[in-house]
């Protein structure tokens, strides 16, 4: 887990931007058995089948940008919005 968790945190994924983070979750997906579908705004579903209860994951695939501005002497920092 903490290995997949720091390859997708290691991908570029800004808001609005989050091409690379679903290349790389799309297959995964597949090679469990799911079926996989983009939407128009850029979703990822992902359809097991199964006779179970249904669950449903819902995640974030971008992340916020921030750029560390100043930091002082006590380790306090600024940020400013990464976006541009």
């Amino acid at each position: 887990m903490f290995d997949l968790i720091k390859t997708l945190t290691e991908l570029d994924g800004p808001v609005g931007q989050e091409g690379p983070v679903l290349d790389y979750i799309e297959p995964l997906w597949q090679s469990l058995g799911a079926q996989t579908e983009r939407t128009k705004i850029g979703n990822i579903l992902a359809r097991c089948g199964g006779t179970g209860p249904k669950l449903l994951l819902a995640a974030h695939a971008d992340e916020l940008c921030y750029l560390v501005r100043a930091m002082d002497p006590a380790g306090f920092i600024w940020l400013a919005n990464g976006q541009g």
